[in-house]
């Protein structure tokens, strides 16, 4: 285990506890401290699992992103994990038709499928060798790297970071290797889940979004701000995305662990009651992203003009 002994966002070197954590998705044993910083309040695991530890919670044959996506679950998936009110991604799509996109932590190449579609060059950074398989046979460009180790020669009119951000040990690493691979017109999309959400701030230590220990860091966007101006970024754009699974997965964390029970999302088959509580929250789940108050922070960035 490595412990953190100063805050990445202000080098503060004084945490609070929050709470005990263990792994809601799989279960796999370990228990962990969930800490505050003092200063600017960023939350983060610590001590926390290091590089090689942490791959036994990335079990290949069952982590979801792995697994290559039918149609209707990916349509599924772009309908709950959507915001009405963005217009930022359709903007790119519409106005840009060509250019190159290197999407981090790719999966098996859901999103690039789509870029794909619209005409643009599609390259991805993948740790899991099953999704890079699956990636590349659909004709993309995925290299089973970390975002810190990948080299190439290629610069970049967009970067994703879609649900990966959390997961990296180094941010400020990664950063670094993010504005090297950028072209100087070039913008980044960072998703991860919000902790000023009304999702947080309702569920606590049940929230879905702390899903310890895959998610080394939990930000808000004053934190990513911060972290981005230091190496040398400009936020441009910052909205929410919220979806009624976040709260139906916090809402059963909070059920089961009351009454003593654990509730293991991966092991979970949704049945009758979770469409009807689907249908029942998909609207108001929507009205809060118009607040940017939803369960996922969404940034766009571009370098920063006085340091480009």
């Amino acid at each position: 285990m490595d412990t953190i002994n100063t805050c990445p966002v202000c080098s503060n070197g004084n945490f609070k506890f929050l709470y005990k954590t263990t792994d809601r998705m799989f279960g796999i044993p370990g228990e962990f401290n969930l800490m505050k910083c003092t200063v600017c309040d960023f939350i983060l695991l610590n001590p926390r699992p290091d590089g090689i530890e942490i791959s036994k919670y990335y079990p290949e044959d069952q982590f979801y992103s792995y697994k290559s996506q039918n149609y209707f679950r990916s349509l599924l998936k772009e309908i709950l994990y959507s915001n009405p009110f963005d217009r930022y991604s359709n903007r790119i799509l519409s106005k840009k038709t060509s250019g190159k996109v290197l999407d981090v932590g790719c999966g098996s190449g859901a999103l690039l499928d789509t870029y794909r579609d619209n005409g643009w060059e599609t390259y991805g950074i993948e740790i899991s060798k099953e999704a890079c398989t699956n990636a590349n046979q659909k004709g993309h460009n995925v290299s089973k790297y970390s975002i810190e180790q990948y080299e190439t020669d290629k610069k970049f009119s967009l970067i994703i970071l879609q649900s990966v951000f959390e997961h990296l040990h180094n941010p400020d690493l990664a950063l670094d290797k993010i504005r090297h691979l950028l072209d100087d017109d070039g913008r980044v999309i960072i998703t991860v889940p919000n902790m000023n959400s009304i999702h947080y701030k309702l569920f606590n230590q049940y929230y879905w979004g702390i899903d310890s220990p895959r998610h080394l860091y939990l930000y808000n966007v004053e934190n990513i701000r911060r972290l981005a101006e230091k190496k040398g970024f400009n936020i441009e754009y910052t909205t929410t995305i919220s979806s009624p699974s976040g709260v139906i997965i916090s809402m059963y964390n909070w059920i089961f662990e009351s009454f003593g029970k654990r509730f293991f999302l991966a092991k979970y088959k949704a049945g009758l009651l979770d469409l009807i509580l689907v249908m029942l929250l998909y609207f108001p789940s929507k009205l809060i992203d118009l607040f940017k108050s939803g369960d996922y922070l969404k940034i766009v960035m571009s370098k920063s003009k006085d340091s480009a």
